[in-house]
């Protein structure tokens, strides 16, 4: 299973939503005696989401953005804490924001490279980082990228 789909998974959102203590649990209906198991703790809350995007109608969407990054925006950022060129990516494509592109330059020798790379969204720096490969370098660029946009309006 990925890293971004584990997230969602039975036992790892019923384990973040009884850290929250929310009170979901006892709401929760059952039979004398029945467990509360990860999988019905994690519909309830999955019912939940769902009853704030009907009754908000249009809006549905930013208020269940809003309630979910409230109660779990710190797990989301612990769990995918490497992923940063795949977060960028999709801030990208969410919003619709001009090209994306990566630019690198090899430094140092053949058996010991270092790399550094620069993102540039449409066209202007965003963000610099280094490493022992290009990969790494991306990654370093792509989270700097992300600190800056997410620390100055969305804006590079």
């Amino acid at each position: 299973m990925s890293e971004r789909m584990e997230i969602v998974s039975n036992k790892k959102l019923a384990e973040i939503i009884r850290k929250k203590n929310i009170g979901i649990e006892k709401l929760i209906k059952r039979k004398e005696g029945q467990d509360l198991e990860d999988s019905i703790v994690a519909d309830a809350f999955e019912a939940l989401i769902g009853a704030v995007y009907l009754e908000h109608g249009d809006q549905g969407m930013t208020k269940i953005r809003e309630v979910i990054l409230s109660l779990l925006a710190d797990e989301i950022d612990e769990f995918i804490p490497e992923n940063y060129i795949g977060r960028l990516q999709e801030f990208v494509q969410i919003n619709n924001l001009d090209d994306l592109q990566y630019k690198e330059k090899k430094t140092g020798p053949d058996h010991r490279p270092s790399f550094r790379s620069i993102v540039e969204l449409s066209g202007k720096p965003c963000g610099e980082g280094e490493g022992g490969s290009i990969r790494d370098a991306r990654r370093e660029a792509a989270r700097a990228a992300l600190n800056k946009i997410k620390y100055k309006s969305d804006k590079c």
